[in-house]
């Protein structure tokens, strides 16, 4: 029982000194699709679909891809 604690279940622990990376993680990536797709759409939608006085305002567009981003970070897991 000497020596150093193991870290908590579900963790890596600590990165070996030369060996990190950085490469995304699937969530990582997952996110950040999401957020782009959502800024496509919602701009696509301003400017194809819906009317030049009722445009989606900026907080809902920024609310929009925020939830997305999280979702897609929270459904994509990676590989074990």
């Amino acid at each position: 029982m000497s020596g150093a604690p193991s870290p908590p279940s579900g963790t890596q622990g600590p990165i070996a000194p030369g060996s990190a990376t950085f490469v995304p993680t699937r969530e990582v990536g997952g996110s950040a699709f999401a957020g782009a797709v959502s800024v496509l759409v919602i701009w696509a939608l301003n400017n194809y679909a819906l009317p030049p006085t009722k445009p989606i305002t900026p907080e809902i567009a920024s609310s929009i891809t925020t939830v997305l981003s999280f979702v897609a970070g929270y459904l994509i897991r990676e590989p074990a």
